[in-house]
């Protein structure tokens, strides 16, 4: 398979920004002996963390799969990121009313299984990202959809992390930063709670890496170009620049402020990824 068509996204952001999702260690290799040197601030961004709700254990294979692809990706030295969701659902198991890790079973044996993770990526010479994500269940409150969730899950696997490798927690915390996604951030209707200047000003200069896609209204209607069945025939996020509710002139102010240089990743539904590249592309000239 050619090397483009692994390549996620690829857009005209400065510096240049390349993701991969890898769906298997072969597929990793592959990766590893196409990419050309030229590339810069290239990024993984790895398969969602799989926990048991009861005890809190990662599903064994996919955290072997996790582990052997940061294991693969540490021959290249132009692939310094990774990205992660946390994987957890339910934040009020492992996030207290201050919004500190809990000392809890099942919270420690979280930050445990997430804490083996990152230190093999770390080991591999790879910044983690921790990536907030996008949800709007009602019923609880999904861990990553808050910036103090991924500020509490960075300090604990930090912690973990020190411990096991006899460093310095402040070494090691150098070693996970933040992936923000614009477009999560959105869809997540917790705006009022903490808006999007918020967002960047609270995760700082830790934030390594920017998502970037739109978001429909709630009430947007499927898109009946695509045939019954499709996930994304009701999916609200990941759509065209432009296409959505994102005021992105705003974004674009808030970044130039808080991080100007930041690389951004254009992620789009699969069913965007042809002419919705060059029409966000164009979107986003248009903007200048």
């Amino acid at each position: 398979m050619p090397i483009d068509k692994k390549i996620e996204i690829c857009n005209s952001a400065e510096p240049p920004a390349v993701q991969f999702n890898p769906g298997s260690v072969e597929a990793t290799r592959k990766i590893m002996f196409e990419l050309k040197e030229a590339a810069r601030n290239v990024s993984l961004h790895l398969s969602n963390p799989k926990f048991n709700e009861s005890t809190g254990e990662l599903d064994q294979e996919r955290k072997s799969k996790i582990i052997e692809i940061l294991k693969q990706s540490g021959s290249s030295d132009n692939l310094r990121l990774a990205t992660i969701h946390l994987g957890w659902d339910d934040a009020a198991t492992v996030i207290d009313e201050q919004g500190h890790w809990k000392d809890t079973d099942i919270a420690n044996k979280i930050a445990r299984e997430l804490a083996d993770i990152f230190k093999v990526g770390m080991q591999s010479g790879r910044t983690i990202l921790i990536e907030n994500i996008g949800h709007t269940e009602k019923s609880r409150e999904i861990l990553g959809t808050k910036p103090e969730h991924l500020a509490a899950a960075k300090q604990k696997i930090a912690q973990l992390i020190s411990a096991d490798l006899d460093l310095p927690i402040q070494e090691v915390l150098t070693k996970i930063g933040y992936t923000f996604d614009m477009g999560h951030a959105v869809k997540n209707n917790l705006l009022e709670y903490c808006s999007i200047e918020d967002w960047l000003r609270r995760l700082g200069s830790e934030i390594k890496l920017i998502h970037i896609h739109d978001v429909l209204s709630e009430d947007a209607l499927p898109d009946e170009t695509l045939p019954e069945g499709d996930k994304n025939r009701t999916k609200r996020d990941h759509k065209v620049l432009g296409r959505g509710i994102i005021d992105w002139k705003s974004f674009f102010r808030l970044k130039k402020q808080y991080c100007p240089d930041v690389s951004m990743i254009l992620e789009l539904n699969n069913d965007e990824t042809g002419a919705g590249t060059i029409n966000s592309i164009a979107y986003l000239k248009q903007l200048e």
